[in-house]
């Protein structure tokens, strides 16, 4: 090409008109492109329907009482979403398929720290979906068979497996009373009046714990008009560290929550035992009682 003709060429390509004409064109072209392909996607979704979980214990596993409060979905095994309960939700699945369901939980009441709990079995089901219909799924979770169950207490038995500290003022004893007991016939209350400003108590035996960021939770039906501490005493070599977990909320009806205790366990890594606390704090100038109720604890890890 001639040096002047190829100078010209490229001054006019790249000049903002020619672009600009070049860019038409190729909408123009797009424009016309039959995309007959598009009448063979169909988008119609199938429908997954969950109102609640329910949750089935062997009798050596304690209450049934649970919060589970999203489902997890899998199909095939690759997560769809998570969606609080109760949910109808679109999937975009149609011929035979797996589906698992896992049972989600606020890791120590927090909704921002949702999580499928790792104590509770995923459940299969194998569908024929079928586009615009709606699958109402009715689930029943148990714990995974590996769980242990380290400690129980439901204050149905005679004696009461937790104990006042050296510190508390308060005992921790049993209550019949029917409307300071979850259910069953006793539950633990713990009372601070105008004598009393601390409360604590731990339980008696000491355990041994999975570390290394193995998963460790305590689960507990409470109810308190008063902040709660839960935590661990760690016993390592020579030195025994308390270390608080969360604080419990006031609340004036009974809740189910579950501590995550794995942070804590794991962080203490010299530890041989740890012991569960529970504590209480009521101001000097505060005229109120402050009471605090626990039932169906659980200690749980792999």
């Amino acid at each position: 090409m001639p040096l002047k003709i190829n100078i010209l060429f490229k001054s006019l390509t790249n000049s903002k008109i020619f672009k600009t004409i070049a860019y038409c064109f190729l909408l123009l072209f797009l424009l016309f492109i039959p995309f007959s392909c598009e009448d063979d996607i169909d988008l119609t979704p199938t429908y997954i329907e969950i109102k609640e979980f329910t949750l089935k214990t062997q009798s050596d596993e304690g209450t049934e009482s649970h919060s589970i409060t999203d489902a997890w979905i899998y199909i095939n095994d690759n997560a769809q979403g998570v969606y609080e309960l109760p949910a109808k939700f679109p999937l975009l699945a149609e011929g035979s398929h797996k589906l698992t369901l896992r049972a989600g939980i606020k890791s120590n009441g927090i909704s921002a720290t949702r999580i499928y709990y790792p104590f509770f079995a995923p459940l299969q089901y194998n569908y024929e979906f079928v586009r615009d219909s709606v699958y109402v799924i009715k689930p029943t979770v148990t714990y995974h068979p590996n769980v242990v169950f380290k400690w129980l207490e439901d204050f149905e038995d005679g004696g009461i497996s937790l104990e006042r500290s050296s510190k508390s003022e308060a005992d921790i004893i049993k209550t019949s009373a029917p409307d300071k007991v979850y259910e069953g016939n006793y539950a633990a209350k713990a009372v601070l009046d105008s004598n009393k400003t601390f409360f604590e108590c731990q339980t008696i035996d000491a355990y041994q714990l999975p570390k290394a960021g193995a998963p460790v939770f305590l689960e507990l039906n409470y109810k308190n008009n008063a902040e709660v501490h839960v935590g661990i005493y760690a016993y390592t070599p020579g030195q025994v560290v308390q270390r608080s977990v969360l604080v419990l909320n006031p609340t004036e009806q009974w809740r189910k929550i579950y501590v995550n205790l794995t942070n804590a366990v794991s962080e203490n890594i010299n530890a041989t035992e740890y012991r569960i606390f529970f504590g209480m704090i009521r101001d000097e100038d505060d005229s109120e009682i402050r009471k605090a109720f626990f039932d169906n604890i659980k200690l749980l890890h792999f």
